[in-house]
């Protein structure tokens, strides 16, 4: 049986990269340690750009995008897209997966009905075996055309996708909107799914399929449930911070705890930083890495920060706590590789190597 490793992947806006963390933990002073390297480029081999991904089960999974055949180098492309008139003719509606043998990303070869219409960069989370899609924003190009689904669910045992009741904040994409509810953020832990918009946040429940909106609900870029508690980083707050969950399971940016322990890993800080994404390294949740991008002091070179974190449940005045122990902090130069703090669209761990009888290796 082949030895099986667990990789950390970076999803950017152009790139797929990983990183063996197998490799890393077991790096001694005498040995060369792993780097990360570029795994796909999507616009080199004609992938679909705009794609979201996330993994469930051994796989990692594609969604939304468009086909690009067009000059993405052209001033402003990307900062006014809505320019753009002919992208209403290249949507991806096809699922797509990676593949660690080959290194490559496919069309999934297994019968999958196609997306209902166009999303581009959509919310994806997997929550209790599932896969959710909702559309971030109405497609470019789409004003006049409304009628296809903003909020599905995949079902991978059944390869069936199903439309939700979008969320109640959603409103067909207006000539002005200026004053709509626009997406911040969103993460997810157990069976719910937060968004935080510019003017409230929500809570999505899986299992009564239903929406609520929430006060105080903080604005975190990923997080981490471990007992009881979600581990994240607040938007714009250089430290991880943990939340105790109410009685109803939910987070409240008032009720928090930052974690002193943790501090060293933004420091010194980097600039243009991309979101500080958490991924869990065990099923407990007791270990995690916690990576983020940008620049450093001179704004002339960009590096990834990884560190490796044992979190602990211990009292203090009667009351639980979350405390941590920074198990290793790794730097990497990211100048030769193009990534970018702010082309980072995720990370995820995932275990990759097939045993001898083609059997998939479980993610982590």
């Amino acid at each position: 049986m082949q030895m099986k490793n667990n990789y950390l992947y970076l999803h950017s806006k152009e790139r797929l990269y990983r990183l063996n963390l197998s490799k890393l933990l077991e790096t001694s002073s005498m040995s060369e340690r792993p780097h990360i390297e570029v795994v796909h480029d999507f616009l080199a081999h004609g992938s679909p750009m705009g794609m979201s991904s996330v993994t469930l089960g051994s796989k990692l999974y594609f969604f939304g995008g468009e086909r690009l055949d067009m000059d993405t180098s052209a001033p402003d492309f990307w900062r006014n897209p809505i320019s753009r008139s002919d992208a209403r003719n290249c949507p991806n509606l096809d699922l797509f997966v990676y593949d660690p043998e080959c290194l490559s990303i496919y069309p999934y070869s297994v019968k999958v009905p196609r997306l209902g219409g166009p999303m581009s960069y959509p919310i994806v989370v997997t929550l209790e075996g599932k896969i959710y899609v909702m559309e971030r924003r109405p497609y470019f190009g789409y004003r006049d055309n409304f009628f296809h689904p903003i909020f599905v669910v995949f079902n991978p045992t059944t390869s069936i996708w199903r439309s939700l009741s979008p969320p109640p904040f959603y409103e067909p994409f207006p000539l002005e909107w200026k004053n709509d509810d626009l997406i911040m953020n969103h993460y997810a832990w157990g069976h719910k799914l937060a968004i935080v918009t510019n003017k409230s946040s929500y809570i999505f429940d899986a299992r009564q399929e239903s929406w609520k909106e929430v006060d105080d609900l903080p604005n975190l870029y990923s997080c981490v449930e471990f007992k009881g508690f979600l581990i994240g980083m607040f938007v714009g707050v250089r430290n991880l911070i943990s939340f105790e969950l109410d009685d109803n399971g939910l987070p409240h940016s008032s009720n928090y705890h930052v974690l002193p322990e943790l501090r060293g890993i933004f420091c010194p800080p980097l600039r243009n930083h991309s979101p500080g994404f958490v991924a869990s390294l065990d099923g407990d949740g007791s270990r995690m890495c916690v990576v983020y991008v940008g620049e450093d002091g001179t704004y002339k070179r960009w590096f990834a920060r990884l560190a490796m974190v044992k979190l602990h449940i211990s009292t203090c005045v009667g009351k639980l706590k979350v405390t941590a122990v920074l198990e290793g902090l790794h730097s990497f130069d990211c100048n030769g590789l193009e990534l970018y703090g702010r082309t980072l669209l995720s990370s995820f761990i995932m275990c990759d190597h097939l045993d001898k009888h083609d059997v998939e290796a479980d993610a982590s």
